[in-house]
């Protein structure tokens, strides 16, 4: 089975590293830029997963996470947050926003595929 997966990050280095990444498994990548991207592309395409930088132009990655939890439409979409902060405080902060997990930047890109993997169960 195909799963969608949504990359909401600023660093067009880091998205097309996701995509890679992701093209070795049962995924299909949609990509965003920002926060108004994101939430639009995640309405749009109703992803399995949104993998969501915290610190991003114009509403933020926690913004996004609230507002998605908010919208009946993507409430139960699953949505791993993924930051350079990754202080105690940043993580609880993301968890707050709705996040149902939060990982460290810098991505490594196996353990990434292995988290995916465990996270839909194959």
């Amino acid at each position: 089975m195909t799963r969608t997966v949504l990359v909401v990050d600023d660093e067009e280095s880091l998205r097309l590293l996701v995509q890679i990444t992701l093209a070795r498994g049962p995924y299909r990548t949609v990509l965003a830029k920002d926060g108004e991207e994101g939430l639009r592309l995640a309405r749009e395409e109703r992803p399995d997963l949104v993998m969501l930088d915290v610190g991003l132009p114009g509403i933020s990655g926690l913004d996004v996470c609230r507002q998605l939890r908010a919208d009946p439409a993507t409430r139960d979409v699953r949505i791993v947050m993924v930051s350079a902060w990754a202080a105690p405080e940043h993580r609880a902060a993301g968890l707050a926003a709705g996040a149902d997990d939060y990982l460290p930047k810098p991505f490594r890109p196996l353990e990434f595929l292995a988290y995916l993997e465990r996270l839909f169960g194959g």
